[in-house]
């Protein structure tokens, strides 16, 4: 199963169809650094300049966001590859994304995601990283009190008009790490949904940080 994953063939194929998903040029929002930082651990830094939907409903006229205009079903997707070279090991992909499915009421007042997220060396030498750890957060704003409701492992953080949940765990000694979500439920006149995702994948001493938003 790993040597199918890591083919060039699947490989082809989850490139094309985040193109289909982002589109066919790699918007300016889906690149950036990576750091190669041994301090980071695991300690994933969110940020809030994320993939975001936003709701007509309370904030004045449509605001327009990275992703479609929607009103029952929508979708957050991003994802970012970058080449590294690992201490001692040859040059190699790493790959982070995340893609949700959200549904939400005709009066925008609820709104419900599930999905899935990864991060995956897709190098072959070293095969394996000594660590793969994948966090998500996803957040929404409302114009007054919001609400949230997330099944077990997931944080909640929830303000006077911001909610968030939020999720982290780590793959030893392998080259990817999934995580599958379902049940997520914001409550409130929502204005929009957001989310992005951390990856740290260490190679011994070295440590290599990527964001997706």
């Amino acid at each position: 199963m790993k040597t199918n994953y890591k083919s060039g063939a699947l490989r082809v194929a989850i490139f094309v169809t985040v193109v289909g998903l982002l589109g066919a040029n790699t918007p300016a929002w889906a690149e950036g650094p990576v750091k190669d930082d041994p301090s980071k651990g695991v300690a994933l830094d969110f940020s809030k300049q994320s993939s975001s939907y936003a709701f007509e409903r309370g904030g004045g006229a449509p605001v327009r966001t990275r992703a479609s205009n929607w009103t029952k079903t929508g979708a957050l997707q991003a994802s970012r590859r970058t080449t590294v070279t690992p201490p001692g090991g040859n040059a190699g992909t790493i790959f982070t994304s995340f893609s949700s499915n959200l549904t939400a009421d005709n009066l925008g007042t609820t709104c419900s995601v599930n999905g899935t997220s990864s991060a995956a060396w897709l190098g072959l030498v070293p095969y394996n990283a000594t660590s793969v750890t994948l966090g998500d957060e996803i957040w929404a704003n409302a114009v007054a009190f919001i609400s949230v409701s997330a099944g077990s492992g997931w944080g909640v953080n929830v303000g006077l008009n911001t909610a968030e949940v939020n999720q982290v765990n780590t793959v030893q000694n392998g080259f990817q790490n999934n995580h599958s979500y379902s049940g997520i439920q914001f409550s409130g006149a929502l204005l929009n949904v957001n989310q992005s995702a951390s990856a740290n994948y260490r190679f011994g001493t070295s440590t290599f940080y990527q964001v997706v938003n």
